[in-house]
């Protein structure tokens, strides 16, 4: 019996202990946050150790916040964005870091990661529960600055891709912006993360549409856009960025 409490004790002090320890070492004081990325952890930081350590990670080994940053300025004045398939908020509150005056509206299919991306946006922020193609609310602005959509398309067929793409373009202003992130179709065999990510989707049952670079593209020109960049992220070419623009008033709109 002793030894039972004691075991309950020694793991009720590793709980209680390790996110004590992990905040004194790696945690941000409000007064010493000075970089955009210190804001963007003291969003998360008294959300859930596991959700902060998960965002820690991320700013510091996803080319994202390397890359995302170069792309966005060429769109000094956002004021209203869409994080389609938001997921924590990661990307979200980066950007309303960089845009002091961004209202950004988050499309999110899990209700947890719902509720920790309206936590970590606040007042600037409206998140709701939904999903791709039908992604629309009445809470969302006719028009939009620009639409995100990282490391989602994927997961879409292509008949939901391509009315995805019509819709947010009837969102967009003319002139908007939509920036993808997505994983591409191997050339070869493909890598063993890429393969590891196949095993998880098929354990979890989701499915999911690999398109070759020339298939997006000409998916993006068919729905009113323009294709103004495509890039390797992080050196890996299983996962590839998309930038384009609204095109005016030609077949935009069409849903």
């Amino acid at each position: 019996m002793g030894w039972a409490i004691l075991s309950v004790c020694i793991f009720a002090l590793i709980v209680l202990g390790v996110p004590v320890i992990l905040r004194a070492v790696l945690g941000v004081k409000r007064d010493d946050a000075n970089s955009w990325r210190e804001r963007m952890e003291l969003r998360y930081q008294n959300i859930g150790i596991s959700v902060w350590i998960f965002a820690w990670f991320k700013l510091r080994l996803d080319a994202m916040f390397r890359e995302l940053p170069e792309f966005v300025k060429v769109m000094p004045n956002l004021r209203t964005a869409m994080d389609l398939g938001c997921g924590h908020g990661f990307a979200a509150c980066a950007l309303l870091e960089w845009f002091g005056e961004l209202k950004l509206y988050g499309v999110e299919p899990s209700a947890g990661r719902v509720c920790t991306a309206a936590r970590a946006t606040g007042e600037r922020g409206v998140v709701v529960q939904g999903a791709a193609p039908d992604f629309e609310w009445p809470g969302l602005p006719d028009r939009l600055d620009a639409v995100f959509a990282l490391d989602m398309m994927h997961f879409l067929s292509d008949a939901d891709f391509e009315r995805t793409l019509r819709r947010i373009r009837a969102r967009l202003n003319d002139g908007g912006y939509l920036v993808i992130r997505t994983p591409m179709a191997p050339e070869s065999f493909g890598s063993w993360a890429w393969h590891l990510a196949r095993i998880v989707r098929k354990i979890q049952g989701i499915g999911a549409w690999h398109r070759s670079a020339q298939r997006i593209q000409d998916a993006m020109t068919a729905a009113g856009f323009q294709t103004t960049k495509t890039q390797m992220s992080g050196e890996n070419p299983e996962l590839y960025w998309f930038i384009a623009m609204a095109c005016r008033n030609e077949t935009g709109g069409s849903r």
